[in-house]
Formats: structure tokens, sequence, C-alpha cells
């Protein structure tokens, strides 16, 4: 809008989902609107709900890439050090020590973090994970339709439920 003019309804309608829809929302008070364009507005918040929702599970994607990345660095090294430890012992006369590091996967180390970082129980965590890896990649047609606007998450989680039920998926 130019400067001193009031925000209208059709001019936020107006605008691709994303952060400058939801500045102009927040701009208008539904409850001076009729009914229907109440009910645009209402719609536009889901919009802008799905936008945003897509730029989470984009990002979620993304920091645990780099969170498993990290975390494979680190069990590395921590195997090396384990190793150069169990060559001294050996050198020394006592016993080799078990290796535990085979258990620990960089992926699980990153659910752990991510879930406790955003307060989600563990099975939560790893499957909001695992659903933002599947829309980033298998079903990004739907993460693209989330940052258009036009599917929200529910309605992505409803697609994922009955694709997963077609034959040959897996």
């Amino acid at each position: 809008c130019p400067s001193g003019d009031v925000l209208q309804l059709r001019d936020v309608v107006s605008r691709p989902a994303g952060a400058w829809q939801l500045t102009g929302l927040l701009e208008l008070d539904p409850t001076v609107l009729g009914a229907d364009d109440a009910i645009t507005y209402l719609q536009e918040v889901q919009r802008a709900s799905a936008w945003l929702a897509g730029v989470e599970t984009q990002a979620r994607a993304q920091v645990t890439q780099v969170v498993v990345a990290q975390a494979a660095e680190q069990l590395a090294v921590d195997a090396q050090r384990e190793h150069a430890a169990n060559v001294e012992r050996v050198a020394a006369g006592m016993s080799e020590r078990a290796s535990c590091m085979g258990f620990v996967f960089p992926e699980h180390v990153a659910y752990a973090e991510i879930s406790a970082a955003l307060r989600w129980s563990p099975r939560t965590g790893e499957a909001r994970i695992l659903e933002a890896e599947e829309l980033t990649t298998t079903w990004k047609p739907l993460l693209d339709a989330m940052l258009a606007g036009s599917v929200t998450i529910d309605h992505a989680r409803a697609i994922g439920r009955e694709l997963r039920h077609l034959p040959g998926y897996g």
C-alpha cells in the first residue's frame, strides 16, 4: 500500500503466501470485517500457516542434515580416540575394552537433539524429521504446494498416509 493508505483484505489476498502476506494479515482486524470477508481472512491465515509449515519442514530437513554430519564427525573422532586408547591398553599388557561405537548412529543423535530442542517426545521428533525428509525429496511437490500456501501440513500428512498404501511404496 502506498503510505497513508489503509490496507485492505484484497491487498493481502493478492500477495503470495509468505512473510509479506502474514504481515498484512496482522495489520487487519477480522472483527470489523463482514462475514464473507472474515471467512476470507481466515482462509488467508490458513494459507500463511501452510507456508510457514512448509518453511519449518524445509528447515527441519536441512538442520537434520547439519546435525547428522556433525554427529558423524564427532563419532569418528571418538572412535579414533577409543582405538588409540585400546592400542595403549594392549601395549601396556591390559585387555582391550569392548566398543559400543557401532551401536550409535549419527541419525539417532540428530533425532534426539532436535526432539529435545523442540520439546518433542523422541517418537514425535523422529516422525517429524522423517516426514521432513520425505517432503523434501520423494514428495517435493507436496512441499512446494505447502510453500505456495495451497496445501496445509494436515493435508500433506493425509496424502502421505494414503500414498504409503500404494503398491510399490517402500
